[in-house]
């Protein structure tokens, strides 16, 4: 998994509940993805179904949190010439 999600989101004037909300989601999926690590670790060492299943699951949150994410940079930073994130700016790779 270990995905990065933190960027230099910049608070701009007029825009701090849309900064504030993107920190937080940013910190969400940091969350679920070093959950995610730990179970994948956990699961190594005793190979057990149930942990196959929440690690997919977390994997499978993370991917769904991808939109949301790339929706709130868009409200953080609409008006910049780095256009919309995709999935490669999220840190998610296709085979996730």
């Amino acid at each position: 998994m270990n995905m990065s999600f933190r960027h230099a989101a910049k608070n701009p004037p007029g825009k701090p509940d849309a900064a504030q909300a993107l920190s937080r989601w940013q910190a969400y999926l940091e969350a679920l993805d070093c959950a995610g690590q730990a179970m994948d670790r956990a699961r190594r060492l005793v190979p057990d179904h149930g942990l196959d299943h929440g690690v997919e699951r977390i994997r499978a949150l993370l991917l769904a949190g991808v939109p949301e994410l790339e929706r709130l940079q868009s409200a953080v930073a609409p008006n910049t010439d780095r256009g919309a994130p995709d999935q490669a700016a999220a840190g998610v790779s296709p085979d996730q």
